[in-house]
């Protein structure tokens, strides 16, 4: 009997392990339930026409710059609008499926002239010769007085993600980084998928959400009009601390 009780006990405490909202509160979010951007809130990054709201979503695409211009990527960042130390930054979003573009949440400290830094994103980029259809990278740029390291390719070895990489552009699922004062979590779908065992910065982290295509990838891509259409969206952005 008291074997029995430990097996429900532990069941019990897999079933109601801690997400990375629990204990915390909501302190900012867009819901992108207008019809334009809120410019109360976020900043326009490269061609502002490419960025849309409508039924709820926040559509990120990319434009065709004309000749000598290539293709050209849009976005969008709270800077100077909202930023927060530490806390959980979380996004739901639906990836591109088409390859060669690249989507991307991510969070930025504030400028500062002091440690520690970080830059950290989530992307995902589809590839058929991958195996899996796509790959997502999730990690960044950290600096402490120890130095700056990379970490900007997802952990080899055994998937850590809650879903197949080909079953990423097909749906939303959220994403998100929990900061505390001594590491940085990566999240998906609220299942820890990294962390980077550094102290994080002291000042405000900005959130920035973009869509491009790298000049190395417009060169396989070999682009035509068809080669845009599928944007990157955004169903909510919320931050908690």
């Amino acid at each position: 009997m008291r074997f029995k009780s430990l097996i429900l006990a532990l069941f019990s405490v897999q079933l109601w392990a801690a997400g990375p909202t629990d204990g915390l509160k909501l302190t900012w979010s867009d819901e992108f339930d207008g019809s334009n951007l809120d410019l109360s809130k976020w900043e326009y990054v490269g061609n502002i026409s490419r960025v849309t709201v409508s039924g709820g979503i926040l559509k990120i695409a990319i434009t065709d710059g004309g000749k000598g211009y290539g293709w050209q990527g849009s976005g969008i960042t709270t800077k100077g609008k909202f930023k927060q130390v530490r806390g959980y930054f979380e996004a739901s979003a639906k990836y591109t499926a088409r390859p060669n573009h690249r989507g991307a949440f991510s969070i930025i400290n504030e400028k500062t002239n002091k440690f520690p830094v970080a830059n950290l994103f989530i992307e995902y980029y589809a590839d058929p010769s991958n195996k899996d259809g796509g790959a997502l990278n999730f990690g960044g740029k950290v600096g402490d007085t120890t130095g700056v390291k990379n970490y900007n390719e997802a952990p080899k070895g055994k998937s850590v993600l809650p879903v197949k990489a080909s079953e990423i552009p097909t749906a939303f699922h959220t994403y998100g980084f929990l900061l505390t004062d001594t590491s940085y979590e990566i999240y998906m779908n609220g299942k820890k998928i990294r962390t980077i065992s550094r102290p994080t910065p002291t000042v405000g982290m900005e959130i920035s959400l973009g869509h491009w295509v790298s000049e190395q990838q417009l060169e396989k891509a070999n682009p035509t009009a068809d080669f845009v259409g599928d944007d990157f969206e955004v169903d909510y952005v919320r931050v908690y601390k």
